[in-house]
């Protein structure tokens, strides 16, 4: 039998056990202890001491632990949370949409974020958000160049989208200087995708000369789209109505209300659904380098 420095006899792990139980389980005193436990009540009361420092450090690091892991899995819910709020729709046809792993790829996180959801249709929502996305901005660029191409040709004058200040007078202008066009192509041209009417107005457009330049400033409801110099709006006005028949009939157009659009809108449903779950849940399941155990 072991003994300590002392010649006393140690405590064996049967009998500490014994100890614990009767004072646990039982709720004896060390006296009653010692009338089934063959040590004196100064030994007994030392292993129940010892116990109960024992237990409160082990529950120190329970609760610990669990700050930690209410810790992490909120640091988690907030990159979905970010990750949602990129899923934004285009608001205007030449609008990029966001890639959502983009804003939050080079945070450490991002790889325990990942570990935690492998296996989930997430990633595969993204990657169709994306492909649409990437898509979309193929198609905009291409209507805009078209448009653009399209009024030269009607017009017969070059022009720049530049925009430039009214009291700022050049000699380099374009004969038709139109500017404010993407502006105007990003909100008509969604509410051509969106396959809204859009009426052409038949009344004379709101037309004033600039100061100090001498040109014409074409409105179409609120909305400036050009300034003419040295020639009557009519003109131009009706070269632009043209392309923007010839914009509002072509295949990109179908292409993006049809296809593109459906696409970024169904994905965007997907994701932000699996998105919702988890934050709605706030457990993440399966674990990653990050967790606290």
């Amino acid at each position: 039998m072991a003994k300590d420095p002392r010649g006393r006899r140690e405590v064996t792990a049967g009998e500490r056990t014994e100890i614990i139980r009767l004072a646990v389980d039982e709720g004896l005193a060390p006296p009653q202890i010692h009338e089934k436990v063959p040590r004196d009540t100064r030994t007994i009361k030392g292993v129940l001491d010892r116990h109960r420092k024992e237990q409160a450090t082990r529950e120190g690091m329970v609760e610990l632990v669990r700050q930690a892991m209410r810790a992490h899995h909120d640091d988690l819910l907030d990159m979905a949370r970010d990750m949602k709020e990129s899923l934004v729709l285009p608001s205007g046809l030449l609008d990029q949409p966001r890639d959502p792993v983009a804003s939050v790829a080079d945070a450490p996180l991002y790889a325990g974020f990942a570990a935690h959801l492998h296996r989930s249709s997430l990633w595969q929502d993204l990657a169709s958000w994306n492909n649409a996305s990437a898509r979309w901005q193929r198609l905009g660029m291409t209507l805009w160049d078209r448009f653009c191409s399209g009024l030269v040709t009607e017009s017969g004058m070059p022009f720049s989208a530049t925009e430039e200040k009214d009291e700022v007078a050049s000699e380099e202008l374009s004969p038709c200087w139109l500017w404010g066009l993407q502006t105007f192509i990003a909100d008509a041209g969604m509410r051509l995708v969106r396959r809204e009417a859009i009426p052409w107005p038949t009344e004379t457009p709101y037309c004033r000369v600039v100061s100090r330049t001498g040109q014409f400033r074409i409105s179409i409801g609120p909305l400036d789209i050009a300034q003419i110099p040295r020639q009557e709006p009519d003109g131009p006005l009706a070269s632009l109505a043209r392309v923007w028949e010839q914009l509002a009939g072509s295949e990109g157009v179908r292409e993006l209300s049809g296809d593109t659009l459906p696409a970024l809108d169904g994905s965007r449903a997907r994701a932000t659904g699996v998105l919702d779950t988890l934050m709605l849940k706030r457990v993440f399941g399966g674990r990653c380098r990050y967790c606290p155990v």
